[in-house]
């Protein structure tokens, strides 16, 4: 009884007022009905992991609503099409580059500074100090890191491929911070050739999880 009392003015201290508390009852608020997802908008599942096709095309519906930064400014966007083929070819390198562990948005922005500082040619990286191409691409991930790699891919691309870019994945991942991925993305964009699909982290994670596949790493996967 005096524990029951105490409990009681403790809870009048806080502002609620408790007649007992022994004989207090819970009060159960019935909830309303769920709000069902119109069959419109709502995903239907095949019921079968692994069904790419189906997979893929609920993919594209999805994507279809909605925009997102790498439609209109993904790197592959990035380089100047009224520059020279060889330019064009050696800003479609840079901006996979730059764009390794980056928001698109970041990339654009180093991508315009490298621009405006007339440093986007092979010539001009490769001429240009370290600590220049760092404060000019400041904007991105690594930036120190990444501005030392394509200074070194500026002087190969000048003194083995006379200032082009190497045409072959081959001859591409043999340039300082080239893989699989960034290699076939570069013979997409600066060649239009198609040779493989880019597999990065996410590509791969998600594949996996989907079902697509079965593998341990991105190259794996791809």
């Amino acid at each position: 009884q005096k524990k029951t009392q105490n409990t009681s003015l403790l809870l009048l201290a806080m502002g609620k007022r408790v007649k007992h508390v022994a004989k207090t009852k819970r009060v159960v608020v019935p909830k309303g009905p769920k709000k069902r997802q119109s069959s419109a908008s709502k995903p239907r599942s095949s019921g079968r992991k692994g069904d790419w096709k189906h997979d893929l095309s609920l993919i594209k519906r999805l994507r279809a609503r909605r925009c997102a930064p790498v439609d209109s400014i993904g790197c592959e966007r990035l380089a100047n099409a009224n520059a020279s083929q060889a330019d064009f070819e050696w800003q479609c390198l840079v901006a996979a580059m730059l764009s390794s562990q980056t928001r698109d948005q970041a990339t654009a922005e180093a991508m315009t500074a490298l621009e405006v500082a007339k440093v986007n040619s092979v010539q001009r990286v490769a001429e240009a100090t370290q600590r220049k191409l760092a404060k000019l691409i400041k904007a991105v991930g690594f930036f120190n890191v990444k501005a030392k790699t394509l200074r070194e891919a500026a002087r190969i691309c000048k003194k083995d491929y006379k200032g082009r870019i190497p045409k072959t994945l081959e001859g591409l991942m043999k340039l300082p911070g080239i893989g699989p991925k960034m290699a076939h993305l570069i013979m997409h964009s600066a060649f239009d050739r198609q040779e493989g699909i880019c597999v990065d982290t996410h590509v791969h994670r998600i594949a996996n999880q989907l079902g697509w596949v079965r593998s341990k790493t991105p190259e794996e996967t791809r």
